[in-house]
């Protein structure tokens, strides 16, 4: 009977333990969190996102060790998971590709890292929270190669599963919480169909069904019609940081190593890109009150955007990442902030060519924005070509010393060939909260094309410009047009 007692007290003492953590975490949870994106997908073992098809080496950057580097193994998360606390990491965005037999090693990988939380717990060594980074390209691939539509039935059940299954397969007292709410984190709505906020109803309201709680959904800006409950810009590593809702930052990009891949890449300038990124955020948020910061990434080393420990680069990242960490928690400005040398222009530009001269203005090629060169001439120009949007454009990305976060009017010359009829316009990022998405896509007066095979020049008059990278790529405006035959040799901002 004593014994019997005795068990009864310690299960009572442990629910206590267990609730007041609980509440621990969620109030923690409305304090500044920093989170990354961890990629699980390799296998040593099976060669598995470590080597190509064509048998080269599929990784840009690597671990520091290869030895256990799995998802099927319990101590190669132990490392990571230790290693991200290390870093200052509060929650860990493990990116989920569904439970298909083929995706297999994203549902199984979470219950192997779950009994590496466990491991941890038990030996009192803490670990950042999991909330879910879905990756919607998964979507796409479970649709058989179609874009799925999330505004029909089946679209919506097919969405809501993968949420489901990510938070099965995550023992409850490890989620992470914002205002007492799970978190699903969006990658981008280019890889779905049709969605509206009747999707994310039917989501919400399944989640409370099956676990008691609302989710706290974080949206990449592409999700912009609907709304969520906050917003972030993909593209940090490549283009800088950006500062919608959640700031953003990473270390540089390189995905040389994938086959078919044309992005530019972002040199690290041995940390200095990233060290500068994390310095313009610190001013930012205390700006703008940002509370949460999301590192891109923890190890995509197919794309070089690891700040994990890697052969390339040691510990640096980790290093750094702690330093800027606790500066962004103390709510910090560095004293070292070193302006551009476009701080104290009055114009910034662009001569395109293969590759641009950047002085100041940067093109930034998209999924919905590619474009090519062709000299014709002494002139090299780019032109936009044809996706499967509507409308082509090109991207361009200010200088964040030379403008940026601002309120002012500038003048956007566009000097081109007109080759083709046709029509272009700029969507730039304004503080009109009126115009599309906040004003990040205010629309400008359009110029029409008539195909005569002349050198122009026209001068694009923009009012209240914002310039915070509010576009897709973190870009700060960009050239619309319905015409291929739009060649532009030089783009010029001024004050």
């Amino acid at each position: 009977m004593k014994l019997k007692r005795l068990i009864i007290l310690w299960m009572i003492t442990i629910s206590f333990f267990n609730i007041l953590f609980s509440k621990y975490a969620v109030k923690a949870s409305n304090n500044k969190l920093v989170t990354t994106y961890f990629f699980y997908w390799y296998d040593i073992y099976m060669s598995r996102h470590i080597i190509n098809p064509d048998g080269t080496d599929a990784l840009t950057d690597h671990p520091k060790d290869m030895k256990d580097f799995s998802y099927n193994s319990v101590n190669w998360f132990k490392k990571e998971l230790k290693d991200m606390t290390e870093a200052g990491i509060d929650i860990v965005l493990p990116v989920y590709w569904g439970s298909s037999q083929e995706k297999i090693w994203s549902y199984y990988g979470l219950k192997v890292m779950s009994k590496a939380m466990d491991e941890l717990t038990k030996s009192r060594v803490m670990t950042p929270k999991v909330g879910m980074f879905y990756d919607t390209t998964a979507l796409w691939q479970e649709n058989g190669g179609i874009k799925p539509d999330l505004t029909s039935k089946d679209g919506r059940k097919l969405f809501y599963s993968m949420i489901r299954d990510f938070f099965t397969a995550i023992p409850k007292k490890y989620w992470a919480f914002i205002d007492n709410k799970p978190i699903v984190w969006l990658y981008s709505a280019g890889w779905v169909g049709r969605y509206s906020q009747d999707t994310f109803d039917f989501v919400r309201n399944n989640f409370k069904r099956d676990f008691g709680y609302d989710l706290y959904i974080v949206g990449e800006i592409s999700w912009s019609e609907v709304k969520l409950d906050n917003w972030y810009a993909w593209g940090a590593a490549l283009n800088g940081p950006s500062f919608f809702g959640v700031g953003c930052v990473g270390p540089g990009y390189d995905d040389s190593a994938v086959p078919g891949r044309t992005t530019p890449k972002r040199e690290r300038e041995n940390g200095k890109f990233y060290e500068n990124s994390w310095k313009k955020l610190l001013i930012k948020a205390k700006e703008q009150n940002i509370r949460i910061v999301a590192i891109e990434t923890w190890n995509e080393f197919h794309e070089g955007t690891d700040i994990a420990e890697s052969r390339e680069y040691g510990r640096k990242y980790i290093e750094l990442t702690r330093k800027y960490v606790d500066m962004f928690k103390k709510g910090v400005i560095p004293k070292d902030i070193s302006s551009s040398p476009y701080a104290s222009m009055k114009e910034v530009s662009i001569v395109m060519g293969n590759p641009n001269l950047e002085k100041g203005l940067q093109q930034i090629d998209l999924e919905d924005g590619i474009t090519k060169t062709e000299k014709i001439g002494d002139v090299t120009y780019r032109y936009p070509i044809e996706t499967k949007w509507p409308v082509l454009y090109i991207y361009i990305r200010v200088d964040d010393d030379f403008l940026s976060y601002a309120d002012t009017n500038v003048n956007v010359t566009i000097e081109y060939l007109d080759k083709e009829k046709g029509w272009f316009r700029l969507d730039y990022d304004s503080n009109d909260i009126k115009a599309i998405l906040g004003g990040a896509y205010t629309p400008t007066e359009t110029v029409n094309l008539v195909g005569d095979g002349k050198i122009k020049s026209y001068t694009f008059p923009l009012k209240r410009a914002k310039f915070a990278n509010r576009e897709n790529g973190g870009s700060d405006f960009r050239i619309a047009t319905n015409s291929e035959g739009l060649y532009i040799s030089k783009i010029i901002v001024s004050k």
